[in-house]
């Protein structure tokens, strides 16, 4: 778990400089399980410091779900704990203030699209749900065409061509799933 930590640090360092080719989701979500370990697990206290990097690293990637994800493993921790008034002011609170304070001097591109939950053609953060959209209604096409046995493991992208939108998959693993497998 510490080498986990200490990877998922590396990681926050390294996307500000370079994405390397990654995609922001998995990404986000490797800093955010490092958040959690170290909110969650006792033994890891000496690496606590690593939130100063870690909590700000989660929201740079711009990840909503991993954003998400950390607010959610934290309710779920603190309520495995029983709501004690220490864990909440110890662990929770500052946690919440620093992302507060990460979030307050983001650049306003990332404010939008972090709050961002519609879809639209007009904003970069809107868009970006838009499409997403567009994948899960080509994926259903998909679906709806082959539901028993689906296009084949790997055959997404080559049934998805007669798409306004193609893509490599629909960036849900469900529809994934049910369009190759049936």
């Amino acid at each position: 778990m510490q080498a986990y930590v200490v990877g998922a640090t590396a990681l926050a360092v390294l996307w500000q400089i370079d994405h390397f080719g990654l995609q922001k989701n998995p990404v986000g979500q490797m800093i955010a399980n490092g958040i959690l370990l170290l909110v969650g697990v006792r033994t890891l206290r000496a690496f606590l410091p690593c939130l100063l990097v870690l909590v700000p690293g989660v929201v740079l990637t711009e990840s909503r779900g991993a954003i998400g994800a950390t607010a959610l493993g934290l309710a779920v921790i603190v309520a495995m704990q029983g709501f004690k008034v220490k864990t909440i002011l110890t662990r929770a609170v500052p946690l919440v203030a620093l992302a507060v304070g990460v979030f307050a001097f983001s650049p306003a591109p990332l404010q939008q699209r972090v709050t961002t939950f519609s879809p639209s053609q007009t904003t970069n953060a809107g868009y970006a749900i838009y499409v997403r959209q567009k994948f899960a209604t080509d994926a259903r096409r998909i679906i709806s065409a082959y539901p028993v046995t689906g296009v084949g493991v790997g055959n997404y992208q080559s049934a998805d061509s007669f798409s306004t939108t193609p893509a490599q998959d629909p960036h849900d693993v469900i529809l994934l799933q049910a369009a190759e497998g049936g």
